[in-house]
């Protein structure tokens, strides 16, 4: 079965990816596709248009530049839930002076080197290193070690981290691989798995970070998918009560809620064939899959604090699962309404025509200033 194909529904014109089950399917090809993740959940569920202002629908959206954040996090992810192979597979760490003792690196560095061979010392950089080459064949110019590794990162497709970055990573994938209680969250199943489904006419998407099977206090079969978080704590609050203002604060509940959505789809997908990337999976994994209700499936997050050697693994428990859905709800209300009346345009609908602010509209501090 081709992956690709034309969903007729409320979605944005462009071609989408074919409901059903994906597993290894590439990041970028997963975000793509115009149909609605969490994130845009959330948006829509805040704004609308802040939704609009970055889809596929926006003519003048801007890409999303690369964070440190969104670069850490996304090799944490590489290496914690598909292990080591696969992370030096896809990441590379930069070079360092240090790993090449006698390296030439400035153009003092440079110049210093032709005068003790005699050498004219004008010229930009490149001149004075070509000068030293015929001079000294021998010589080792860093630039070059930096060109060679940048050329063989681009042959191979590797991401090149930062040293910094990429030993920071090491460490902080050690710490969740030696935590007796969140390592087990990454073991015996599957990772990176995507979903894509219609939701009476509207496109959703899910990607579940880890899918693993277990048992509940009855001996159910139910399936745990757990999210790896990466997070700052800058207020250094204890990491308890610092998880539980981040889930507050970017609503992971509606994250989970959306999510779980996508899962209880999987059965049905699996059953009707509708599976891309299967090979090498156990089919009575697969199997065990199909018997699993919408209820059996349990949600976990695991935090790992990106300036101390904290994890914790905390899951979602019912209430916060089902506020979070009725916030999907009305966010999921929200795209239908705005795509039936403007189409792909979206404008913007003040919630507040014609209403004066008063003093009660305000931040509560703002009553006591002077």
């Amino acid at each position: 079965m081709t992956i690709m194909t034309t969903l007729k529904s409320l979605a944005p014109t462009g071609t989408r990816i074919a409901p059903g089950v994906y597993f290894g399917l590439p990041e970028f090809a997963y975000h793509d596709d115009p149909a609605l993740g969490s994130g845009d959940i959330r948006r829509l569920h805040t704004c609308p248009m802040y939704y609009w202002r970055e889809s596929a629908m926006n003519p003048m959206r801007a890409r999303d530049a690369d964070t440190p954040a969104l670069i850490f996090g996304r090799a944490l992810h590489k290496l914690v839930l598909e292990g080591r192979a696969a992370f030096e597979a896809a990441y590379t760490s930069a070079p360092v002076p240090a790993d090449h003792p006698g390296c030439l690196i400035t153009v003092d560095d440079i110049k210093d080197a032709l005068r003790a061979l005699g050498e004219k010392l004008t010229g930009n950089k490149p001149e004075l290193v070509a000068r030293l080459k015929a001079a000294n064949p021998a010589a080792v110019i860093f630039d070059d070690i930096l060109n060679r590794h940048a050329a063989e990162a681009a042959r191979t497709g590797a991401t090149i981290l930062p040293r910094a970055v990429y030993e920071q990573v090491i460490v902080a994938g050690g710490f969740v691989a030696a935590d007796p209680y969140v390592a087990p969250a990454f073991q015996g199943g599957r990772a990176e798995i995507s979903v894509f489904w219609d939701d009476a006419g509207v496109p959703r998407k899910a990607r579940l970070d880890y899918i693993r099977l277990g048992r509940n206090k009855d001996r159910r079969l139910v399936a745990l998918s757990t999210d790896l978080k990466s997070f700052a704590n800058q207020r250094d609050l204890p990491p308890e009560r610092a998880v539980a203002a981040a889930i507050a604060e970017y609503r992971l509940d509606m994250q989970a809620a959306h999510n779980l959505d996508g899962a209880a789809q999987i059965a049905g997908f699996i059953k009707s064939g509708k599976v891309t990337g299967a090979d090498g999976i156990s089919p009575k994994w697969l199997e065990a899959l199909t018997t699993l209700e919408p209820a059996d499936w349990l949600w976990h997050w695991a935090f790992f604090q990106k300036d101390a050697p904290v994890c914790l693994l905390r899951p979602a428990g019912a209430t916060l699962i089902s506020h979070g859905r009725a916030a999907v709800a009305s966010a999921l209300n929200s795209y239908r309404e705005n795509m039936q009346a403007f189409g792909t345009a979206w404008r913007y609908v003040d919630p507040m025509p014609e209403n004066a602010l008063d003093l009660g509209d305000l931040p509560a501090w703002f009553s006591n200033a002077a």
